[in-house]
């Protein structure tokens, strides 16, 4: 598998309504048929503009820290290999917290894709 990469994606769905403050974690185990990931990206699908914060954590490290959504969201129109942001992420069925903090009231449901890269390099 040397140089395959595998794009391992969670959805994330915030319901309706969540205040400012609300931290919701989502546990992403990641493929164990691979070794680490090497990047990682988000993807609003609905709610675009909803006021939060990411961020990707271990048991060992916090690789993105609360990092407000417009300086982490990745527009569909930038070029591929410049959306991901580089990371060296143990996988092998290890898994990550994603973290979503609301800023404000989210009037309709936040919906996100969390997307690893994941490889054996």
């Amino acid at each position: 598998m040397s140089n395959r990469i595998k794009h391992q994606t969670q959805n994330i769905i915030i319901p309706a309504g969540q205040v400012a403050g609300t931290a919701l974690e989502y546990r992403v185990t990641m493929d164990n048929a691979y070794k680490r990931a090497i990047g990682y990206v988000a993807y609003e699908n609905q709610a675009p503009g909803a006021a939060y914060q990411i961020s990707i954590k271990d048991d060992n490290f916090t690789y993105q820290y609360l990092t407000a959504a417009e300086d982490y969201i990745s527009a569909r129109n930038v070029n591929k290999s410049d959306r991901y942001t580089k990371c060296d992420i143990p996988s092998a069925g290890n898994y990550v917290t994603v973290t979503v903090k609301m800023l404000a009231v989210n009037p309709t449901p936040l919906n996100l894709d969390v997307v690893f890269q994941l490889t054996n390099d």
